[in-house]
């Protein structure tokens, strides 16, 4: 026990490097879209009631409070909050499964659930977006659902529905797909197959289809109540009913061989731990898979255990990544499957000192050798790493600003050199200046969006809502900006064939200046 003490506490120390690292960040030019949503709501706008934000309802609730205090460290904690919790689920879930086999001791299935809840909270931490990200808070929702479904919401020995529980599963879930409903199919369908074997004995299957089918009815009321709703109190169904439209066609799904082998490449460019992680944990899915073929029994009849760690580790992941198949990858979409990957070592685990008749962990020549090793070749190169990171970003943030803070300065100066009524300004590919100097974007798309309509030619095939008229192509967005633009436009380095096609020719903007940020202006005349 003494080695994966050493272990716990240098993993401790790996954690913190990697939040405090996380912490000294202030650059993000996704998360600052977000956060202009939340500032949006406190100036009294509702997503999608001016302009199309690629997200629903319950995305901009959550940036209220970072935006408020206007920093990204309030988000950070924000989502640091969820995956604590998230992690924690991983623990009783993994705890939970482990305790239908007899044959693993109480030490080792705590053991193994620790390992998972660490392993989840490192990966939430380190997979591309970590902490900043909105997938940490989403899939930390899902894991949190099913721990309160599966463990907390039904009384075996009085076989009734504890309802608190009961209710915040359906809560979570709708969260979880609120935030990312890439999770639709797969959470849904996973906890109705993980519920199934905990009621049918005791009250039949009739019963217990029943009470599934009412917990996914919970889940889809909460859902309207959050996303839906808001927009029945301010009179703007039509805003509603504009976003679903666009929120189902853009951005195009992307090939599936060119999605399978960016996330092949995504997960063999991630540290040596974490690909550890992820290789042990599809090595426990295999595991499953094997007892079940030889076993040459039904899915439904399979030991319990066994039975969970395949729709764990197995179905829930493919559900989700046939979702993604269907649309498009980014590489931050890997952390959406960190809680999956961190309870499938926590089985890992469990099952090789299971399958090695271990009942309690000792100490041993093998054990410190292994745990030595993987602190010198996984973890001690990851705190190196971090600390160096975060040196680097304390020391440029003394000496001197980063480029989006010298960008806001810049902007802010030409803004003052102006009368107030010509102060009005969108910036194409940037939300960061929106943000800080909270200006809003006078019914343009945001950065994102605008460069999936003018560099990518994304929209080009959408069946553009009336209610936001946005343009769909770069000659729609030139003609646009030409009609009722505003006073000032600002365009960095990501749209040159843009501003070049566009900006430079059109008679109703001027060239004014070049700062030094990469950011050209254009005054109206």
């Amino acid at each position: 026990m003494k080695a994966l003490v050493f272990l716990g506490i240098c993993f401790f120390f790996l954690l913190v490097s990697d939040w405090l690292s996380e912490l000294t960040i202030t650059q993000g030019w996704d998360i600052y879209h977000l956060m202009d949503t939340g500032q949006r709501f406190l100036e009294g706008e509702l997503a999608w009631t001016v302009e199309y934000v690629d997200k629903l309802l319950i995305s901009q609730f959550l940036f209220i409070l970072p935006a408020y205090f206007g920093t990204l460290k309030v988000w950070f904690l924000i989502s640091a909050a969820f995956a604590i919790f998230g992690s924690y689920a991983c623990f009783v879930l993994v705890n939970h499964i482990l305790s239908y086999n007899s044959n693993i001791s109480v030490q080792n299935r705590k053991i193994a659930a620790i390992i998972a809840a660490l392993s989840t909270l490192y990966l939430f931490s380190v997979l591309p977006g970590q902490l900043l990200h909105l997938n940490a808070a989403s899939a930390s929702s899902g894991a949190i659902s099913l721990a309160l479904l599966l463990k907390s919401s039904f009384k075996v020995e009085d076989r009734k529905i504890s309802l608190l529980p009961f209710f915040l599963s359906a809560l979570f879930a709708s969260i979880c797909i609120g935030i990312r409903p890439y999770y639709l199919f797969a959470l849904i369908i996973s906890a109705i197959l993980l519920f199934l074997p905990l009621l049918k004995n005791l009250l039949g299957i009739k019963k217990t289809l029943f009470i599934s089918l009412f917990w996914v009815l919970l889940v889809g009321i909460l859902g309207l109540l959050t996303n839906m709703v808001p927009y029945i109190i301010i009179g703007k169904m039509e805003a509603f009913f504009a976003g679903i439209s666009m929120l189902s066609q853009v951005p195009p799904s992307s090939a599936i061989i060119k999605i399978l082998y960016n996330i092949l490449i995504d997960i063999f460019k991630q540290p040596a731990l974490i690909i550890l992680i992820i290789v042990s944990s599809t090595a426990s899915s295999i595991f499953a898979m094997i007892t079940f073929v030889r076993s040459r029994q039904s899915i439904i009849a399979l030991d319990k255990m066994t039975y969970s760690i395949i729709i764990i580790t197995l179905v829930l992941p493919l559900l989700l990544i046939l979702m993604i198949l269907n649309r498009h990858y980014w590489s931050h979409y890997l952390q959406m499957f960190a809680p999956f990957w961190g309870m499938g070592l926590g089985f890992f685990f469990a099952i090789v000192v299971s399958s090695l008749g271990i009942k309690t962990l000792k100490d041993s020549n093998i054990i410190s050798a292994l745990v030595i090793s993987l602190v010198l070749f996984t973890i001690i190169p990851n705190l190196t790493y971090n600390l160096r990171n975060i040196y680097d970003n304390l020391n440029n943030n003394k000496l001197k600003l980063n480029k989006g803070d010298i960008r806001i300065e810049e902007i802010s100066k030409v803004l003052l050199s102006l009368p107030e009524e010509k102060r009005d300004f969108i910036f194409l590919d940037d939300m960061r200046p929106h943000f800080f100097l909270k200006e809003s974007r006078h019914g343009f798309p945001q950065a994102a969006n605008t460069r999936h309509i003018v560099k990518f030619g994304w929209w080009k095939d959408a069946n553009m809502p009336d209610y936001f008229k946005h343009p769909t192509n770069s000659e729609e967005y030139c003609l646009a900006l030409n009609q009722y633009g505003p006073s000032l436009i600002f365009v960095g380095d990501k749209l040159l064939e843009f501003e070049k096609n566009c900006l430079k020719k059109m008679l109703t903007y001027s060239f004014n200046q070049n700062l030094s940020t990469d950011v050209n202006l254009y005054l109206r005349n």
